[in-house]
């Protein structure tokens, strides 16, 4: 696998995007809600939300699928769903960890929309695989990585390589031997 982004290059792009949310929401911060989207999230909500440095601020999680294997299926599963008492009046930014087709995000969006009664929602990514200009969702993002299918700092392939602590770009995705596959330290 060769490397595309490393840990630090990783902390560096959401350590700004922490920033532009403390920016963003001044005082109403302390109304905040990170809706993680599980599992691949996890890593950047944490980092993230350490970032904001701000105690009042509620983890809450939702899990949603929209892959199988390396491609996206157009469709999006949604379970586990957030507590209302952390929804419902407060500012929620959901965190996943890829933009790719904007089909989770339109659908977490119109799922809380439905069943909550949030102040607002909106996104952020650690990572962009679709042109900025797609969405008005993208003005948080971490790193921009265009259409490459990747694992580590959270990201999986069939729930393996999720603890690596780099993101590499996955060459063979359907190798059944990952215990062997080799880690290229060179940035691509």
């Amino acid at each position: 696998m060769k490397l595309l982004l490393t840990n630090e290059k990783i902390k560096k792009n959401i350590s700004r995007v922490a920033k532009n949310i403390i920016d963003e929401y001044k005082e109403e911060i302390k109304n905040l809600t990170i809706l993680t989207v599980l599992d691949g999230a996890t890593w950047f909500s944490v980092y993230l939300t350490q970032e904001l440095n701000e105690p009042s601020i509620i983890i809450e999680n939702i899990k949603a699928k929209s892959y199988e294997k390396t491609k996206s299926t157009g469709t999006v599963t949604l379970s586990d769903p957030p507590s209302k008492e952390f929804i419902d009046g407060r500012h929620i930014i959901v965190a996943d960890d890829i933009y790719d087709t904007g089909t989770t995000s339109k659908r977490i969006k119109k799922y809380l929309e439905e069943n909550y009664s949030p102040k607002s929602v909106n996104f952020v990514f650690m990572l962009n695989k679709s042109p900025l200009e797609q969405s008005n969702e993208l003005k948080n993002i971490a790193c921009s990585i265009g259409q490459k299918f990747v694992v580590g700092f959270g990201l999986d392939y069939e729930g393996k390589l999720r603890g690596l602590k780099d993101v590499y770009i996955m060459e063979s995705p359907d190798t059944e031997d990952i215990e062997n596959i080799k880690l290229d330290s060179e940035v691509e």
